[in-house]
């Protein structure tokens, strides 16, 4: 999945008020935290991560989770928006199913 997917899955399943900016850096984050504990702990040959940069290729850059547990990027995304909107119930419903996701990887 690029960038660009997973702002348009949420975008389109979670209309919000939130621009690109905030969603670049949430998916940082997320693949960040996915490079320091997982990945960098578990593979022997893994390119550094260093976070998704303002101008970053957002139609050819990969996020670090492939298919099957790719959905865990829409779950992040809506629970970030829920967080900022103060929307507590969905906010756990999405870190439910967020961290089902985080697990399963």
């Amino acid at each position: 999945m690029t960038i660009r997917e997973a702002m348009e899955i949420v975008d389109r399943l979670m209309p919000n008020q939130y621009g690109a900016q905030d969603k670049l850096r949430w998916l940082s984050e997320l693949d960040g935290a996915v490079y320091e504990e997982i990945l960098r702990q578990h593979e022997t040959d893994v390119a550094p991560f260093t976070g998704y940069a303002p101008d970053v290729d957002v139609d050819g850059t990969t996020l670090l989770i492939g298919w099957p547990y790719d959905e865990i990027y829409r779950w992040y995304l809506e629970m970030k928006i829920c967080d900022c909107n103060g929307e507590i119930t969905k906010y756990n419903n999405a870190a439910a199913k967020y961290g089902a996701y985080y697990q399963a990887f």
